[in-house]
C-alpha cells in the first residue's frame, strides 16, 4: 500500500510494509511517481515516524529502497515514510579528480561515491563494482546545465582565494569548493563577493582549491541546432522554434500588445514556462511575473 503526494515542493511517501522481514520498499506503482536522484543523499527515511541513519538503508533504485537492518527487521503493518524534495540536489562528500586514470585509481571508494573528472566535466558514480558516468538531472529552467571550473595553487600562507578565470552569484548556493579534491562544507569559507573566496582557516602554499560554478547556460548555447522563426501579419516574430536535427527541443510563443511583448510562453523539457511582461507609463519593463508548469 502506497499513499504519495507533494506539497510546497515537497515529497511525501508513505509505504505500509506488507509482511515481517519485508526488505524492499517500492513505490513505481503510484500514480504520480516522482523518483528522487540516487547516490546524492536526497531523501530522509522513517520508520514509524522515527528517522532511520544511512546505514540502515540502500538506495535501490529512483522509486525504491532495500531496508538492511537485520537486527530490527521490519513487521507488517509498520510505516515507512520518506520525505525529499525532487527540485533539491545534495552532492553530499563529493570529491574532484583531474583525470579519469586518477578516478580509476581512487582508493577508500564507497558505494554510491560521487567524483567529478575536471578534464572532461563529467560526474561519476562508483555503483560497488566500478565507475560508471552519472548525469544529474537537475530541474532547472533551461534545458542543460554545464559546470564552470578553475582550479589554483597557493604560492603564499593565506586564507584568502581570488578566482580571475570565474565567477558566482554571491549567496546563490551553486558555488563547490574543493581543497585537495575533498568538497569543503560551505560553513568553512565565506563568499566575499563573485570572485573572492575566504577560509576560516589559513591555508598553506602548495594547497589546492579548486572551484565549480553551476551555470544555467541554455541549451543553445551549448550545442549545435537550426532555428526557424513565425511571424504575423506586422512583422512581429510570434514564435521561435529551436530544432536539433528534426526534434523540437524548445518554442517560445510571444503575445504582443501595443507593439510590447506582454506574455512569453516558452515550452521545453517537458515543461512550460510562463513570463508576462508588466511595463510603466513609459514603455520600460517593470516587472516580469513568472509561472512554471511541469
Amino acid at each position: 500500500m502506497v499513499a504519495g503526494e507533494e506539497t510546497s515542493g515537497l515529497y511525501n511517501v508513505d509505504i505500509v510494509v506488507e509482511e515481517d522481514n519485508q526488505t524492499l520498499i517500492d513505490w513505481s506503482n503510484q500514480p504520480c511517481v516522482v523518483p528522487y536522484i540516487k547516490g546524492l543523499n536526497m531523501i530522509d527515511v522513517y520508520r514509524n515516524g522515527v528517522l532511520l541513519q544511512q546505514g540502515t538503508y540502500q538506495e535501490y533504485t529512483e522509486t525504491s529502497i532495500l531496508y538492511l537492518d537485520t537486527e530490527n527487521p521490519l513487521q507488517q503493518g509498520d510505516i515507512i515514510s520518506i520525505r525529499y524534495r525532487p527540485t533539491k540536489v545534495n552532492l553530499g562528500d563529493l570529491r574532484i579528480v583531474g583525470s579519469y586514470s586518477e578516478l580509476i585509481n581512487l582508493n577508500d571508494v564507497y558505494f554510491n561515491q560521487l567524483v567529478f573528472v575536471s578534464s572532461t566535466k563529467k560526474f561519476y558514480r562508483y555503483n560497488g563494482t566500478q565507475w560508471e558516468e552519472f548525469i544529474i538531472p537537475y530541474t532547472t529552467q533551461n534545458i542543460g546545465l554545464i559546470f564552470s571550473y578553475e582550479k589554483i595553487v597557493l604560492s603564499d600562507y593565506t586564507n584568502t582565494v581570488k578566482l580571475s578565470k570565474i565567477s558566482y552569484p554571491v549567496g546563490s548556493g551553486n558555488l563547490l569548493v574543493f581543497v585537495g579534491g575533498l568538497k569543503v562544507d560551505p560553513s568553512e569559507y565565506t563568499e566575499v563577493d563573485s570572485q573572492t573566496i575566504v577560509f576560516n582557516e589559513e591555508l598553506s602554499p602548495g594547497a589546492e582549491i579548486e572551484v565549480l560554478v553551476a551555470n544555467t547556460d541554455t541549451w543553445e548555447e551549448c550545442n549545435e541546432h537550426s532555428v526557424e522563426y513565425v511571424y504575423d501579419m506586422e512583422g512581429n516574430v510570434t514564435d521561435e522554434i529551436v530544432w536539433a536535427g528534426a526534434i523540437k527541443v524548445k518554442q517560445t510563443h510571444y503575445v504582443y500588445e501595443n507593439g510590447n511583448i506582454v506574455q512569453e510562453i516558452v515550452t521545453k523539457n517537458n515543461k512550460t514556462i510562463i513570463k508576462n511582461y508588466q511595463y510603466d507609463t513609459y514603455g520600460n519593463v517593470q516587472k516580469i511575473l513568472v509561472e512554471i508548469i511541469q
